[in-house]
């Protein structure tokens, strides 16, 4: 099992219950999933803009990676219906802690002038979303530099079913999630 699991169940979840006065621990905030999306430009002239995008979402989630298609046409983005827009990837269980573990212990640290994720990337529900410009900061795609000839990026979405913005940023900090902003800023700004 996996070491920031453990440290969930047995340390964070308890703490939890004290600090947001909950009766039950079920009513605990979790992680549901992960989802690491990369999107697509120029699709339509050069069907080997796929590849690459694909073959980084593979190396750094170890897992299957899922096309996605345009729903609709809309002429202002020269984007026509059918063509594919994204791939996407879904972590749910030990994916989901082992790719935390990662990004907190091997991709944060690599990333220059890295002064913290955004506080306020928090969705009403809150969902955390933020994004990696670069994928070369992962240990996988640095191993295998030369196959990536541009720069890809990527969108990372963390799933945690919570009825607010607080507990979820409760329970990220307790999974060391690295903030921009202390954390007692954050419960005492009134912008919220």
């Amino acid at each position: 099992m996996n070491n920031l699991k453990n440290y969930f169940n047995y340390n964070i979840r308890p703490n939890m219950i004290l600090k947001l006065n909950n009766k039950n621990i079920m009513e605990i905030p979790k992680m549901n999933k992960v989802i690491l999306n990369i999107g697509f430009s120029n699709v339509n002239k050069n069907k080997n803009n796929l590849l690459e995008p694909m073959l980084a979402l593979e190396l750094i989630s170890s897992q299957k990676s899922k096309l996605i298609k345009a729903k609709k046409s809309i002429s202002t983005f020269n984007l026509r219906q059918g063509v594919y827009t994204a791939c996407k990837v879904t972590l749910c269980k030990n994916n989901l802690y082992d790719f935390i573990t990662r990004i907190n212990k091997t991709v944060f640290p690599n990333i220059q002038e890295f002064k913290g994720l955004p506080i306020n990337s928090f969705d009403l529900q809150g969902n955390y979303s933020f994004s990696v410009d670069n994928l070369i900061i992962f240990p996988e795609i640095e191993f295998l530099h030369e196959l990536f000839n541009k720069k890809i990026g990527m969108n990372v979405t963390m799933n945690i079913n919570s009825k607010d913005k607080k507990n979820s940023i409760i329970l990220l900090s307790g999974l060391q999630m690295p903030f921009s902003q202390p954390k007692n800023e954050i419960f005492t700004n009134k912008r919220q």
